[in-house]
Parts: structure tokens; C-alpha cells; sequence
């Protein structure tokens, strides 16, 4: 059988990310700051001078993803209208908390729960990480997995999606330690990529912005 390559992409930087005062979580209307535009242009030109030539290319369907997913079919000569949007693979919800100011919420107290209770606590109105890791699993099968056994061809994939999804989602398929979504940083237009054949998935590399390196 054939071989996917998968390449998953944190959308570019926001102004919620610039302002890290304020809890963002989904915020679907976010848009990219002047520094995002500039990232989402540097990945685009480096994927294109790689030869990168994606047969499928899925999005968030949050401005911040889908103004990054867009910048990359207009260099990699994707076809805009071809983007496959699902909400799968959206950002972790925070609820009621979203919007307000960190300070005001993460309490003595509120810390100590999300302590306690790990990847299973849940802001009110919110998901938790657990909930986002099942979110995940639906995504795999049914993006990756069924059409991977149903087409035994080589394949490249890209996934512009959110940083808490993408931890989520390496913490299901690779069985990392409970700890990883906390430990683990995802940049903004940084690239993770996975293949997956017969034998699985195989991590090649994570949170890898050479595009940002090579430019500042």
C-alpha cells in the first residue's frame, strides 16, 4: 500500500496571540496580526520552493486557518474552492472563559482544579482536552484512516488547524505520556509532520518553522 505524508500546520500568529493577557480558545472570528499575514507568507513560499504539491489540504473553518489555508493555495496553486473545511478540527472550546482576562480567571483555586483534574477539567460551558483528543480520533479515522484502506496511492495532506487540537491529536495517535499537551509547545505556522502507512503512524518532526528561521 501507499504512503501518507501529513503535514499539520498551526494557523499564523493572531492579535489574541499577541495579547496573551486575554483567554482565546475558540474565538472563530480571530484574525491574523500584520506579524501572522508576514508568517503565512514565509510558509507559503517555503512549501512552494520545497516542491510541496498537496493532493488534499483541510481547514479550520476559523478566519485565522482559513485566511493561513488560503494563502498557501494561492502559492502552492491549489484550487481555493477545493479546501475541505471540518469542524474536527477546531480549537479547544474555553466556554465562558473566552474573551476575558487571564489573571481574572486562573484563581489559586481554578489552578489548583485544572491541576487536579488534568487533561479532564473543563472550563464552564468548555471542552476539555479529553473531549478535543476524542475530537481528534474522529478526525483520523474518518479524514485519514478510510480513505487511506479505500486508496493504496501516495499521498500528501496538509491540516492547518489550532495549537491545543494538534497537541491533542499527537497525544491519541502516538500514545505520548498524559503530560505531553502541557509540555509541548506548537509555534504559530510551525509544521508537524506524520506519515502513516501499513505499519501506522511514524512522527518526523515537530513544531518545525524553519520558514521563520531562515527570514529573522
Amino acid at each position: 500500500m501507499g504512503k501518507l505524508s501529513l503535514y499539520f500546520i498551526r494557523h499564523g500568529q493572531t492579535l489574541l496571540n499577541a495579547d496573551n493577557t486575554i483567554i482565546g480558545g475558540q474565538s472563530p472570528a480571530a484574525i491574523l496580526s500584520e506579524k501572522g499575514e508576514i508568517e503565512c507568507q514565509l510558509l507559503a513560499k517555503y512549501l512552494c520552493d520545497s516542491g510541496m504539491s498537496p493532493d488534499l489540504i483541510y481547514s479550520s473553518p476559523y478566519v485565522r486557518t482559513a485566511k493561513t489555508a488560503e494563502k498557501l493555495c494561492e502559492l502552492l496553486l491549489y484550487p481555493v474552492e477545493d479546501l475541505f473545511y471540518t469542524e474536527l478540527i477546531v480549537e479547544l472550546s474555553q466556554g465562558l472563559w473566552e474573551g476575558r482576562v487571564r489573571d481574572e480567571v486562573y484563581t489559586t483555586q481554578t489552578l489548583l482544579e485544572m491541576s487536579t483534574q488534568g487533561n479532564f477539567f473543563t472550563p464552564p460551558g468548555g471542552e476539555s482536552k479529553m473531549d478535543v483528543v476524542m475530537r481528534a480520533g474522529q478526525f483520523v479515522q474518518k479524514e485519514i484512516i478510510k480513505p487511506y484502506l479505500e486508496d493504496d496511492s501516495d499521498q500528501t495532506i496538509i491540516v492547518v488547524t489550532h495549537g491545543i487540537f494538534l497537541k491533542c491529536l499527537l497525544y491519541h495517535i502516538l500514545n505520548f505520556d498524559s503530560s505531553f499537551i502541557f509540555k509541548t509547545n506548537i509555534g504559530n505556522t510551525s509544521i508537524t509532520k506524520l506519515e502513516y502507512d501499513q505499519n501506522g503512524f511514524r512522527l518526523c518532526y515537530i513544531n518545525s518553522s524553519p520558514h521563520i528561521i531562515l527570514n529573522y
